[in-house]
């Protein structure tokens, strides 16, 4: 008996979905009408996981024999996620929304070191929300 692994979604830098899996990263490789196959973020990587069209598991095929996972890279990439998703919909400073978020997230060590700085967080907009509404809130 197959135990079902538990999986979630975020958004990458560039706004497209991703599936986080077992401590690796997912990207949308091809949609079918019955199906959605998503590779492993390492491109030299062979693991691909099916999904139905309602993001529910259905199987998957390969392995991650060329590398380990990253925890801490999917700490940031959720993290990046959720300042951007508020930066579009709130009108408080990025910065404020920045250190919000940073306070409330439980990131490890590892994680912390690789996000970017609050200064920097200001790019993280760029790709949800316009430039004339990035230079209204600074």
């Amino acid at each position: 008996m197959s135990v079902t692994p538990v999986i979630s979604f975020s958004t990458s830098n560039k706004g497209k979905s991703i599936l986080i899996c077992e401590g690796f990263i997912y990207q949308l490789n091809r949609t079918r009408k019955k199906a959605k196959y998503w590779r492993c973020k390492d491109r030299t990587c062979s693991a691909y996981i099916h999904t139905d069209q309602n993001n529910q598991y259905i199987g998957k095929s390969g392995d991650h024999g060329s590398h380990l996972p990253i925890p801490e890279s999917i700490e940031v990439t959720v993290f990046k996620a959720k300042v951007k998703e508020r930066i579009a919909r709130e009108t408080v400073a990025i910065r404020k929304i920045y250190d919000n978020e940073l306070a409330s997230a439980a990131l490890s060590e590892a994680a912390l070191a690789l996000i970017s700085l609050p200064s920097e967080a200001s790019k993280y907009s760029y790709l949800s929300i316009s430039p004339m509404f990035v230079l209204f809130i600074l």
